[in-house]
């Protein structure tokens, strides 16, 4: 299931980066009240679920030798 989302999110990423880079000349056209919406989308982009996954189930939290320090 939750490899199932990371597949899906890294799809929607490619969609959302195409859009931001159509939209790079016309942000200014963006509604002040959305701008803060569309910085943050930006900024955070749509791999959550990707980053959860690696938290969960050994991504760079393994491979970084922490979780040896840690009680899992």
């Amino acid at each position: 299931m939750y490899k199932d989302s990371v597949k899906m999110a890294g799809k929607a990423q490619i969609c959302l980066d195409e859009m931001f880079r159509v939209m790079e000349h016309h942000e200014h056209m963006i509604p002040a009240e959305r701008m803060e919406d569309y910085k943050g989308l930006k900024k955070l982009g749509l791999m959550q679920m990707s980053k959860i996954y690696n938290l969960m189930w050994g991504g760079s939290f393994m491979a970084d030798g922490v979780s040896g320090l840690c009680d899992l």
